[in-house]
């Protein structure tokens, strides 16, 4: 849902298009989702337990893996049974699907921020 609401935010689309050039496979705001809140976290324990300033990171390669299979902590490289680990798979997955249509927008001949905001109402309708 956050990754929806950046799209709706034309500051948002245009800071995520100059971080990355229109490569979304690149790191960016829109990717590294809750900055504020994993900042938080991490203060507050002293240490980088979120993987990064982020809650979770939707630019990611985890691949499916049944639960069961999975240990229930990992660090934040690694995907866990536990529901907000395993919750990174979809983010990553939602987050290939609106890269891809971007890409697809922008060898049609548009704009990095034209072509990013365009998904969202095809995206939205996959929530």
């Amino acid at each position: 849902m956050a990754m929806l609401m950046c799209l709706q935010d034309d500051s948002s689309i245009a800071l995520a298009a100059q971080q990355t050039g229109g490569d979304m496979t690149k790191q960016n705001c829109i990717a590294a989702l809750g900055e504020e809140i994993g900042i938080a976290i991490n203060d507050v324990v002293g240490q980088n337990v979120t993987g990064g300033p982020y809650t979770r990171n939707a630019l990611n390669d985890f691949k499916w893996a049944d639960p069961n299979t999975l240990p229930q902590d990992a660090p934040p490289d690694q995907l866990s049974s536990e529901v907000h680990s395993f919750s990174r798979l979809w983010s990553g997955a939602f987050y290939d699907v609106l890269t891809g249509i971007q890409a697809r927008n922008m060898a049609a001949g548009m704009d990095a921020a034209t072509a990013l905001k365009a998904p969202a109402p095809k995206a939205s309708r996959l929530w």
